[in-house]
């Protein structure tokens, strides 16, 4: 009996798989429709469990954060704040497993940041700076746009509290500032006396009719703060400088973290993202405000494709950094130190380098257009491809051991295409740097233009040393 069975049920097994899954539906509607159901009802079940699942631990985690989040904004416990801003960086970096979003990131470096600002423990303060870096990888460029933030808002309170200390000490307006005054705000702090002396110059660069309007907008923020401001006494005073030192502290701070971001380094083969850093313009003196990164510190490290248009970088550090593809344009880099720097793909046009030092370093693809060079030392720098019409020099700007020569002082947007070159700066590295018999063909074209057209001045068709700058008794003549 159960022989016979198992035949039939072989049989019929064989029947089946020999016809198509339509037949087979018609033939025996319930019980493929029975098999179907069961598949499908396993399947949501499955579904359910996965998603189910999800919640769970996206509900586990949202209470993690947010008890986080509330551990963070503790008062009474330092402890306590310096511990939750390594959880919140940790929980922030995190993704979703399907669609790899990144769920607290946004609130997590907003929130970290926010700690930067209002923070007073010093420990604190670099448990949460590391949680920034940390955190910084998984969103450069966010976490820069808020670093940026941070350093206006600090930027602008420390303006506000230089405006209230001039006004303790009677000065009601920007043109009354003396350089006693800046003396003393940069014995309270150097950043403040910088941006005092920002002020003046940037007021002084201006023509006439711009002053005007200029020193209206500085009248205004006088007379605003006059209303919250003590003359006369010393306790408020003093309060006062504690706290332009500390907001300046906070600043420069706050500034070491910005720079240690955008010179992380990146993952392998992922292209660094661009990163702006230019001026902007502020909701509260509406007007343009570089991001302020004075005396930051590069040293050794590498920068590349960051916008710097009219930054603050007054005693900035680039020393043996490896800079690429940054916009310097109208930057304020006084004093700023550049020795040994490997500087290519770099603008440098309409920048500010009064007393800036550059020796031996290598500029390649560089634009210094109308830089203003006086008193910088460019010794012994090497230039490749390097536009330099228009810039500013005088008795004080250093060339020696420089082959200046080799620099492109076409005038114009168009350079090598633009049938004019920048005599007066040529003639005045002549006399500074006489050409060398050996420079040959290292001479750029523009410098030979110039040399030829002295020549067809003095009536003759070569160019002579006492009329082209040629130097033959040099003692750099004879270098190979």
């Amino acid at each position: 009996m159960k022989k016979a069975q198992a035949e039939y049920y072989r049989v019929q097994t064989e029947r089946l798989r020999g016809q198509p899954f339509l037949k087979n539906l018609a033939e025996n509607p319930a019980g493929v429709m029975t098999t179907l159901a069961a598949f499908v009802a396993g399947f949501i079940a499955l579904l359910s469990l996965i998603v189910n699942r999800g919640v769970t631990i996206r509900t586990q985690k949202d209470t993690q954060f947010y008890e986080a989040l509330k551990r963070f904004g503790d008062q009474e416990s330092a402890m306590l704040r310096a511990s939750a801003a390594g959880l919140i960086s940790q929980i922030g970096k995190e993704r979703s497993s399907l669609l790899r979003r990144k769920p607290y990131f946004h609130t997590a470096t907003d929130q970290l940041i926010t700690g930067l600002l209002l923070e007073s423990d010093s420990v604190t303060l670099l448990s949460i700076s590391d949680a920034v870096r940390n955190i910084s990888g998984r969103g450069r460029v966010w976490t820069v746009s808020k670093l940026r933030a941070a350093n206006d808002k600090l930027h602008e309170d420390l303006e506000e509290q230089i405006i209230q200390w001039a006004i303790a000490n009677h000065v009601t307006t920007l043109t009354a500032f003396t350089d006693l005054h800046v003396q003393q705000l940069t014995a309270i702090s150097e950043p403040a006396g910088l941006v005092v002396s920002e002020w003046l110059q940037s007021y002084g660069d201006l023509a006439p009719d711009s002053q005007r309007e200029v020193l209206k907008t500085y009248e205004s923020r006088f007379l605003s703060a006059q209303a919250t401001t003590k003359v006369g006494d010393p306790e408020s005073l003093a309060s006062l400088q504690r706290r332009i030192a500390e907001t300046s502290n906070r600043l420069q701070f706050l500034n070491g973290l910005l720079v240690d971001v955008i010179t992380a380094p990146m993952a392998r083969f992922q292209k660094r993202p661009r990163v702006s850093l230019s001026a902007k313009i502020s909701k509260k003196t509406r007007r343009f405000m570089g991001v302020f990164l004075q005396g930051m510190d590069l040293y050794g490290q590498s920068l590349t494709n960051v916008l710097l248009i009219q930054a603050l970088l007054q005693k900035a550090s680039f020393v043996m950094a490896q800079l690429e593809e940054i916009d310097f344009r109208f930057a304020r880099l006084q004093q700023a130190d550049f020795t040994l720097a490997t500087m290519r793909d770099i603008d440098l046009s309409h920048s500010d380098l009064v007393e800036a030092r550059m020796r031996h370093a290598t500029l390649t693809n560089v634009n210094l257009r109308e830089a203003n060079l006086r008193s910088a030392d460019l010794a012994y720098v090497e230039f490749t491809n390097v536009r330099i019409a228009g810039a500013k020099i005088d008795e004080n700007t250093n060339f020696e051991g420089a082959d200046w020569w080799q620099c492109d002082f076409h005038t114009g947007e168009e350079g090598a295409n633009s049938k004019n070159v920048d005599s007066q700066l040529i003639q005045e590295l002549i006399i500074r740097r006489p050409l060398p018999t050996w420079a040959g063909t290292k001479v750029h074209e523009s410098v030979s233009s110039y040399r030829k057209e002295q020549a067809q001045l003095a009536g003759t068709q070569d160019a002579r040393p006492d009329t082209t700058g040629t130097a033959s008794g040099s003692d750099e003549s004879t270098r190979p």
